[in-house]
């Protein structure tokens, strides 16, 4: 059974992370779906633009592109659950959305769901690094390729696989920990 991941808009506002962990989903290697709330999503547009200083437009171009990418992952019909939620009201929508999906909740901000708010709905609640690191351990070798893709993919400007893992290593430090200590990828710069 696939783990069903409810993405927090404040996993999802850092490109790093974000692009790391869609990518991992789209990989056939894990057995991973994400899902999306249109809550989640409205608040990562408000984010990005915000807090990021990204344009509107750029902004619905990118969360476009993940609804395309993953448009089985949306969550709808869970909006009369959310008075019911007990965890931090800011984010009682992505409870909400997650007790729909059935879905495992992945947030830099676990103090927002204690565990007397999730547990009786028989979720869970991880980080991005607890979640990247399960799946390091699952498959490093691919895990290992999709860092080097997503480096390559990398151009304005130019990223090496070191500079990537240096972004990631704030928010996700277990999972860069494990990566530079495999062996597996080859952190020698080129540019």
């Amino acid at each position: 059974m696939p783990l069903v991941a409810l993405i927090d808009a404040c996993v999802l506002v850092n490109a790093a992370v974000r692009d790391t962990i869609l990518r991992a989903a789209a990989s056939d290697a894990f057995d991973l779906q994400v899902a999306l709330s249109r809550d989640t999503l409205d608040e990562l547009r408000r984010a990005l633009i915000e807090d990021r200083g990204v344009t509107p437009g750029n902004a619905d171009y990118l969360i476009g592109e993940i609804l395309a990418a993953f448009e089985d992952g949306l969550i709808e019909g869970y909006e009369h659950l959310i008075p019911e939620m007990r965890n931090d009201p800011k984010d009682r929508h992505v409870m909400a959305a997650a007790v729909q999906a059935n879905a495992t909740i992945v947030t830099l901000n676990t103090r927002h769901f204690p565990p007397a708010s999730y547990e009786p709905f028989g979720l869970d609640v991880l980080t991005p690094d607890e979640l990247l690191v399960s799946l390091w351990n699952q498959h490093p070798e691919r895990m290992a390729d999709i860092l080097a893709e997503q480096a390559e993919a990398l151009r304005r400007p130019r990223v090496s696989l070191a500079k990537l893992l240096d972004r990631l290593e704030r928010d996700v430090p277990g999972f860069v920990q494990a990566v530079r200590g495999s062996g597996l990828v080859n952190l020698v710069e080129y540019w």
